[in-house]
């Protein structure tokens, strides 16, 4: 079932009977082309705290979708009709070949938005529990809000060459989870100086990030 976007009364239904909706309106369109701007800069110029893992490009708790993430929670709590506490941010930036392996999130992603901010091609996101079996096509603007740790969610691999979407993850105020909230917020995944964070896997990617900039510094030295 592929589902459409709907708004008001409908998307308050639907997500209460299936645990996922799509909705328009989320973001003012000026404010979607000044993300797109903006991440098309990272993308081409990359931040400090920005890289690579298994599945994308990638920013955690990026200045930008952290102040999205507050801008858009009180659209998600009227559709939800739940009170929501933020827990984490992330953009990522896919390209070609790129996917996302078949999971459920864990407890700081109860409720979960996943917002398109661009793209130059057509890619489902997948749903699926014993009681839901969808599939949602967003456009540039459009959101899917959906039960994070209820529903099992992936994508194929990417036919494109980019897609840029920013999740935001919330926790039920006064709920078995609440205790999760601002968990994850603020805590780049790179460390542009080069502290060590998170233990020694932090470690390691902040001393890689050093040496990647130290390697750009004398390439841009020589071709003087």
């Amino acid at each position: 079932m592929e589902l459409q976007p709907l708004r008001g009364s409908a998307a308050r239904e639907a997500f209460q009977r299936d645990g996922v909706v799509i909705v328009d309106g989320i973001l003012d369109p000026y404010f979607r082309e000044f993300l797109q701007s903006y991440y098309r800069t990272v993308r081409e110029h990359s931040e400090a705290h920005f890289g690579r893992d298994w599945t994308s490009m990638n920013g955690q708790g990026d200045a930008c979708s952290e102040a999205v993430l507050y801008t858009v929670r009180s659209h998600i709590s009227d559709i939800t009709e739940l009170d929501l506490l933020p827990s984490m941010s992330v953009a990522r930036m896919f390209e070609k070949g790129d996917k996302v392996g078949r999971h459920i999130d864990g407890p700081t992603n109860e409720i979960n938005c996943t917002l398109c901010i661009d793209r130059d091609s057509p890619w489902y996101l997948h749903f699926e529990n014993e009681k839901v079996a969808a599939k949602v096509d967003l456009l540039p603007g459009q959101a899917v809000l959906y039960r994070g740790n209820e529903l099992f969610h992936w994508r194929e691999k990417y036919t494109g060459s980019n897609h840029v979407q920013v999740i935001f993850g919330y926790v039920l105020k006064g709920g078995a989870h609440e205790d999760r909230a601002f968990e994850r917020r603020g805590r780049p995944e790179y460390a542009p100086a080069g502290r060590p964070k998170y233990g020694p896997r932090g470690f390691v990617k902040a001393r890689l990030y050093r040496l990647r900039e130290w390697l750009r510094e004398w390439r841009g030295i020589l071709s003087r």
